[in-house]
């Protein structure tokens, strides 16, 4: 009786559905979907009630599309990734309020007494650091879910975007908080600059910030920022605290309750460190604290570099475990992440540019020479945007002509492709499955796929489904007489 009424139930709920005002159009061939998409195009679309139906031709594979997202009105996008973006920043400012000011009082009070931060401090930087940096991917990752993207890739890139804009506030905000700790804490002690005057009788911010007892502590503090706690800490921890230790306390929950068993087994057993794109962030925020070492040239550059390729070495024998070892299945079928990724490399780039400005600033050799700080932080912003610019259209017009070949329509059919691969846009719709089941009555009807289930899946040529896995052959061993 329960199943009769829950099979009430979804057809009653199916057929009061809506239609989200898009749909997937699945031709047999590639040159069948050009001709008609052009012919629809040269009609100005196809007239359905009152309506004007247009075909667009779309290079996603079923795997990336987001079908939750469809009844998100997409006009709205822009809207809610704003603010989206305004709920990040409310995020650190909660994180700066309640974290990270307890901590910056400490630390000026140790300097404001003259006593200098010990192992302990170290130790609360770094939680500090690692904490915030977690917080806000955490925080980016809710954020870009539910902004409602229909493809996976512009969600991952979103995500991206936001979580490096996140990260660079973080690293402005320590690295400003650390100049001002460590002047307070020359000018307690009475440091003397190399010309001998006190460092609180330096005039300007350009003398103050290029003396070098300002050099050696904060290109302390950046190498200590970049190694361990944003190089390799967190990549530590990762594996422990997002792979190893849910999937043993999951495992022994799922053995002593025998209550959870088939799907919720499944699911409770499933690896917590999905694959995703966001190790794209993680590089790009890396590769920015190890080029503003440059600004600080105390003796710590070498070692910045050298622990940045250490730690991504690391990095990448962890990820190729975790790829093989640890996630079922992914798929990314869009560039459009690795075109943002190379768009945000404009900033380590041109941030290498404003820093030979910056250090060539009346240095013998160089032409330019001013005394005032703001002419030279404009000077280093000039400079910064004249390379962001030709980065910039580099990026959009020369590297895509460099790269232009011409497209070769392939000859494989959609029924051929299908009856290899258990995920097509049908498979994987789970609208579409539910009503092959409970509208059409079909026998069998369209399966849902899902990783590793390929297996229970049936041909349904009528639904679109071509996929039928076939059993293995038994292997036979003759038995040979010694």
């Amino acid at each position: 009786m329960q199943s009769e009424v829950d099979e009430e139930h979804i057809q009653q709920f199916l057929s009061t559905l809506r239609c989200s005002g898009k749909a997937f159009v699945v031709f047999d061939r590639e040159e069948e979907r050009d001709a008609a998409t052009k012919a629809v195009s040269l009609k100005g679309g196809l007239k359905y009630k009152e309506s004007r139906v247009r075909l667009q031709v779309k290079s996603f594979e079923p795997e990336t599309v987001l079908w939750q997202n469809f009844t998100c009105v997409q006009r709205n996008l822009k809207l809610r990734m704003l603010c989206g973006i305004g709920f990040i920043l409310l995020a650190l400012l909660i994180w700066l309020v309640i974290i990270y000011l307890p901590y910056a009082f400490y630390a000026c009070k140790l300097g404001r007494a003259g006593t200098k931060p010990g192992w302990q401090a170290g130790i609360i930087f770094m939680l500090i650091v690692v904490g915030g940096n977690q917080l806000m991917y955490l925080v980016c990752s809710l954020v870009t879910e539910r902004v409602g993207f229909l493809w996976r890739g512009d969600q991952q890139a979103a995500y991206m975007c936001t979580y490096i804009l996140a990260c660079l506030l973080n690293v402005v905000l320590d690295v400003s908080f650390t100049g001002w700790r460590a002047y307070l804490n020359m000018v307690v002690h009475g440091t003397h600059a190399s010309d001998g005057r006190l460092v609180e009788d330096l005039d300007t911010m350009e003398e103050i910030f290029k003396s070098y007892p300002m050099q050696h502590e904060m290109g302390k503090t950046i190498f200590f920022y970049g190694f361990p706690c944003c190089f390799l800490a967190p990549f530590i921890l990762e594996p422990f605290f997002a792979i190893l230790v849910p999937f043993h306390l999951m495992a022994e929950l799922v053995r002593v309750r025998p209550e959870i068993r088939g799907r919720r087994a499944e699911a409770a057993l499933k690896i917590m460190a999905p694959m995703d794109l966001g190790r794209y962030a993680d590089i790009h925020v890396n590769i920015i604290i190890a080029v503003l070492t440059l600004y600080f040239p105390s003796g710590f550059t070498a070692p910045t570099f050298a622990a940045l390729t250490f730690s991504h070495v690391y990095i990448y024998c962890y990820d190729h475990y975790r790829v093989l070892r640890c996630v079922p299945a992914f798929c990314f079928s869009k560039r459009v992440v690795d075109d943002w990724s190379n768009l945000l490399m404009i900033t380590p780039c041109a941030l290498l540019l404003a820093c030979l400005v910056f250090k060539g600033n009346c240095a013998q050799g160089f032409p330019t020479c001013t005394r005032g700080s703001f002419d030279l932080f404009l000077r280093c912003l000039g400079a910064w945007l004249s390379h962001a610019a030709l980065h910039l259209i580099l990026l959009i017009w020369f590297v895509p002509w460099l790269g232009r070949t011409r497209h070769r329509p392939s000859q494989s059919s959609y029924k051929q492709l299908a009856s290899t691969s258990p995920a097509t846009w049908f498979s994987l719709n789970p609208v579409h499955c539910l009503r092959s089941c409970y509208i059409y009555q079909d026998q069998p009807c369209c399966s849902f796929y899902r990783p590793g289930k390929d297996h229970i899946m049936q041909k349904n040529t009528r639904r679109g489904s071509y996929y039928e896995a076939k059993q293995s052959e038994v292997e036979v061993y003759p038995l040979y007489r010694c």
